[in-house]
């Protein structure tokens, strides 16, 4: 975090004791955990539609929607807010630690296409926002998260934003740390993959067909076959859930889940604190455990939803 914004925000809101009582105020955080990759040139829509989960031909400009990208094999290499920036660039929204590995993996399918892949996360800075009503609206300054009509983000040349968090103070936002915004995503049931956990879900496993960010009547992708075939012939054998753990250790993404018997029962898709509450975290779970006792390196974890939808 900045020392500009370490200066702004108080203790007791960046340990996550209060964030459960924020749903009412309107904040701003800036999201130094996520970092920007541009996809531009003539044949950038062809070239991403061939690519990723999602169908790129619906979105207009400055919409955005959630997509991934697979291996063969249709296991999770990224997932991502995607955003329509003008009529030949995409911007992909992802952990910042993924973006150069992305970034080298979409150059490989380039070939003769005229695209352009670049990571732009050291020119440019995501920016948060909350409000408590659901009254942002998309535009080139802002862009609504799908499905989650009170939160937007804003990308910002770096050079400007101190000056952007300046007028969102005069408006009386609230600055907020950046791990309110990770646990805005826990509690949405919005998952995410890291360096750490590439390749070891599958779009099914994080519910990313339920909460959209698969099309299964767009064309072939990556992958494709499998998550096609898992959808219509068959059944998800893991399904995402939020659940809460009374420990402060927060466990690595990836870390296993067990039943008090020992068997593997699902793994941590990412975690975050609630202060004096413990920790609130994803967990891709088997079904068959779902009424099982489950442990995280010997501490009880209790889910907290049905499958997250």
């Amino acid at each position: 975090m900045t020392a500009f914004m370490q200066n702004l925000i108080p203790q007791t809101t960046s340990n996550g004791s209060n964030y459960s009582g924020l749903s009412n105020s309107n904040c701003f955080m800036l999201l130094e955990q996520l970092g920007l990759i541009s996809v531009s040139g003539d044949d950038a829509q062809v070239y991403l539609q061939s690519l990723l989960s999602n169908d790129i031909k619906l979105l207009n400009i400055n919409d955005s929607q959630y997509s991934s990208l697979c291996t063969p094999k249709g296991r999770l290499l990224a997932f991502f807010l995607i955003i329509r920036a003008d009529e030949n660039t995409y911007q992909l929204i992802l952990p910042h630690g993924l973006c150069e590995a992305i970034k080298m993996r979409l150059t490989m399918y380039i070939l003769r296409s005229k695209v352009t892949v670049t990571n732009v996360s050291e020119n440019f800075t995501c920016i948060g926002l909350t409000q408590n009503k659901p009254n942002l609206s998309s535009s080139s300054s802002y862009h609504i998260l799908p499905s989650i009509f009170h939160r937007g983000i804003i990308i910002s040349h770096t050079s400007k934003v101190e000056a952007l968090c300046g007028s969102f103070i005069q408006q009386h936002y609230q600055p907020m740390s950046p791990s309110y915004w990770e646990w805005l995503d826990i509690t949405s049931g919005i998952a995410k993959i890291e360096l750490k956990t590439q390749e070891k879900f599958t779009p099914q496993q994080l519910n990313l067909d339920i909460t959209k960010a698969v099309n299964f009547q767009k064309g072939c992708y990556p992958g494709q076959e499998v998550v096609a075939r898992l959808h219509y012939l068959g059944k998800a054998s893991r399904r995402l859930f939020t659940a809460k753990a009374n420990t402060t250790v927060l466990p690595e993404a990836g870390s296993e889940v067990k039943t008090n018997e020992g068997q593997v029962a699902g793994h941590i898709v990412s975690s975050q604190q609630q202060g004096q509450e413990g920790l609130i975290c994803l967990v891709s779970l088997k079904l068959s455990c779902y009424e099982s006792s489950l442990l995280i390196d010997q501490t009880p974890i209790y889910l907290t939803s049905g499958l997250v939808d």
